[in-house]
C-alpha cells in the first residue's frame, strides 16, 4: 500500500514541477495542479487511517484508478508545457474527446468519489471547506469542495440516459410532425451486419416498399456511452436531415423503430462502393487525371453544400467519403467509420495528416470551416497519389507537408498547397474554389517534374537529419492503452 501512495505523490510532484517551469498554457496547468492537490487533500487522511485487505479491496481499486487518472493528467501537463514536441498526445486526447478541461477534471473527480465513499462516515477528518476544486471554465465556473465530493459519492451522479431520452423525444416529435419519414421495420428484409459503432450495429437491408437497399444505423447506446457521444448523435441526426437532398452528401431517408428490440434506426443511403480510401486502393491504377479531378470536384461540391448550411464537418478524411456507383458522397459525423467494418478498430490510421497544425499548437483551438479546407487539401493529395498520408505531427507543426507526385498538374498542386496552408486565413474558402472554378477549369499542363520534386525532397531530408541530431532536452510523452480508460 505504501508503494501506491508513493506513486500518487510522485505524479503530483511531477505535475507541480512542470506547472512551475512552463511558459506555455500556464493558467491551464495551474488549474490542473490545484484540482489534483485538493483531491489529494480529500483522500490523504486514509493514508494513516485505513489499511486495505488486498488487491480486491475497494480502497485499493479506488487508489489504483486514481493513480491512472493522475498519470494521464501528468502527461497532459507535460504536453501543455511543451506543445510542439508532443503533438501526438494532443491529437489522441482530442480524438477521444478528452482535451476539454471540464471533462478531464470530471474524470479526476469521479475517480476520487470512489475513494471518498470510505470517508463518508468521518466528515470531521476532511480538509477545510475553503479548499475548492475549480474547473477552468471562466465563463461558467463549477466549484466543488472536498465535502461536496463526499456528498456526490453518497447521492451518485446524474443518470446519463437523460440526454438519450431527449434524443428519442426529439425523434418522436419530428416523426409525429412529419418532418422525418418513418419506415416500418417489419418491411425490411435480408439483413446483413456491416459494422459496429458506439451506438450499436449498422446493417444493410432491403425495404419491401421499393426493394431498395439501405444502411440501418442503430441508436441504442450502451451503458458506457458518454454524454458527449449522445450529444454528437443528436447533432448528426439534425445535420443529416438538413443535408439530405445533395448528391454528394450521404442521404438520410428517415427513421425506423424495432418494437421487439426497442431500438431506433437511422435509415441511410447505402454506399455500394465503400470508402474513398478503399476505392483508391482498388482502382487507383485505372484513374486518369480527368477521373481524379471529377472525384475532387464532387467532394468539393458536397463540402460546399455543408458549409452553405453553416455546418463545419470537422472530421473530413478519405474514410468519411463514401462511394456509390462511382459518385463521391461525404458522410458526416463518423458514419463512414461505422460502415467500414474492417476498419472500425483502425480509424486513427492515416488520419493524423488530416489534422491541421493549429490543433497541435493551441490547446483550446476550435475547428471551423477553414479546418475542413485543410483536410480537403490533404484529400486532394491522397487522390493524386493513391497513398495513405503518413506525415508526422512534428513535421506538420514545422510547416512540412506530403511531397507531391511527379506528373501532378501544377494547377492542382497549387490548389491543395493553398488549402493546407499553415495559416487558416490564407486558405481559400470552398465557395472560392467552387465559384472560381478552380477544379472545373483546371489545366492538366504543365505538370510537376521529377527534378522539382527532388528539390522539395532534399529540404525534407535536411529536416530529418536536423531532427535526428537534435540534443533537445524537452520531455517526450507517450500514450498507452492504459490511458484509454479515461474515455468519458
Amino acid at each position: 500500500m505504501e508503494k501506491i501512495w508513493e506513486e500518487v505523490e510522485s505524479h503530483i510532484e511531477s505535475i507541480s514541477k512542470n506547472t512551475r517551469a512552463t511558459q506555455f498554457n500556464k493558467e491551464f496547468c495551474i488549474d490542473i495542479e490545484k484540482n489534483v492537490r485538493v483531491t489529494y487533500q480529500t483522500i490523504s487522511p486514509l493514508k494513516t487511517r485505513y489499511e486495505p485487505t488486498g488487491e480486491n479491496d475497494l480502497m485499493f481499486k479506488g487508489l489504483s484508478t486514481y493513480v491512472k487518472v493522475l498519470s494521464t493528467l501528468e502527461k497532459v501537463v507535460q504536453w501543455a508545457a511543451n506543445p510542439s514536441s508532443n503533438a501526438s498526445l494532443i491529437l489522441l486526447l482530442q480524438r477521444l474527446n478528452l482535451i476539454d478541461p471540464k471533462t478531464l477534471l470530471t474524470n479526476l473527480q469521479n475517480a476520487v468519489v470512489a475513494i471518498v465513499k470510505i470517508l463518508a462516515h468521518s466528515r470531521g477528518s476532511l480538509p477545510d471547506e475553503s479548499s475548492h476544486i475549480s474547473f477552468p471554465q471562466p465563463k461558467n465556473p463549477i466549484l466543488f469542495t472536498p465535502a461536496q465530493l463526499v456528498q456526490n459519492a453518497e447521492v451518485g451522479p446524474d443518470p446519463p440516459k437523460s440526454i438519450f431520452e431527449k434524443t428519442i423525444s426529439w425523434l418522436n416529435s419530428a416523426i409525429r410532425d412529419e418532418h422525418i419519414k418513418q419506415f416500418d421495420y417489419a418491411e425490411f428484409t435480408e439483413f446483413m451486419n456491416i459494422g459496429q459503432g458506439g451506438f450499436g450495429e449498422v446493417k444493410r437491408a432491403y425495404w419491401d416498399g421499393t426493394n431498395q437497399v439501405y444502411a440501418l444505423k442503430s441508436i441504442k447506446p450502451q451503458e458506457e456511452t458518454s454524454k458527449e457521444e449522445r450529444n454528437l448523435l443528436v447533432r448528426e441526426i439534425k445535420m443529416l436531415y438538413t443535408l439530405r437532398h445533395h448528391d454528394n452528401v450521404v442521404r438520410f431517408h428517415g427513421i425506423s423503430y424495432n418494437e421487439a428490440e426497442r431500438t431506433h434506426y437511422l435509415v441511410m443511403q447505402y454506399a455500394n462502393g465503400g470508402t474513398l480510401r478503399s476505392y483508391l486502393h482498388t482502382n487507383f491504377k485505372y484513374l486518369t487525371w480527368q477521373d481524379k479531378r471529377r472525384i475532387a470536384e464532387e467532394i468539393a461540391n458536397g463540402l460546399f453544400c455543408i458549409h452553405k448550411e453553416n455546418i463545419n464537418h470537422r472530421d473530413l478524411h478519405s474514410k468519411n467519403v463514401l462511394v456509390h456507383d462511382g459518385r463521391m458522397m461525404i458522410a458526416d459525423f463518423g458514419l463512414a467509420k461505422l460502415l467500414d467494418s474492417q476498419d472500425v478498430s483502425k480509424t486513427a490510421a492515416g488520419m493524423v495528416a488530416y489534422i491541421e497544425p493549429q490543433l497541435y499548437k493551441q490547446l483550446h483551438y476550435k475547428r471551423d470551416k477553414q479546418s475542413d479546407i485543410y483536410s480537403f487539401g490533404i484529400l486532394l493529395w491522397e487522390i493524386s497519389s493513391g497513398r495513405i498520408p503518413n506525415i508526422r505531427p512534428a513535421e506538420v507543426v514545422h510547416g512540412y507537408r506530403e511531397l507531391p507526385i511527379a506528373g501532378t498538374p501544377k494547377d492542382y498542386f497549387e490548389l491543395y498547397t493553398q488549402c493546407w496552408d499553415d495559416k487558416p486565413n490564407k486558405r481559400p474558402s470552398i465557395e472560392h474554389i467552387i465559384k472560381g472554378k478552380r477544379l472545373e477549369d483546371m489545366r492538366f499542363e504543365p505538370v510537376l517534374s521529377k527534378e522539382e520534386i527532388d528539390e522539395m525532397s532534399a529540404k525534407r531530408v535536411n529536416y530529418d537529419s536536423d531532427s535526428n541530431n537534435s540534443n533537445s532536452t524537452e520531455p517526450k510523452v507517450d500514450i498507452s492503452e492504459n490511458d484509454i480508460y479515461l474515455l468519458p
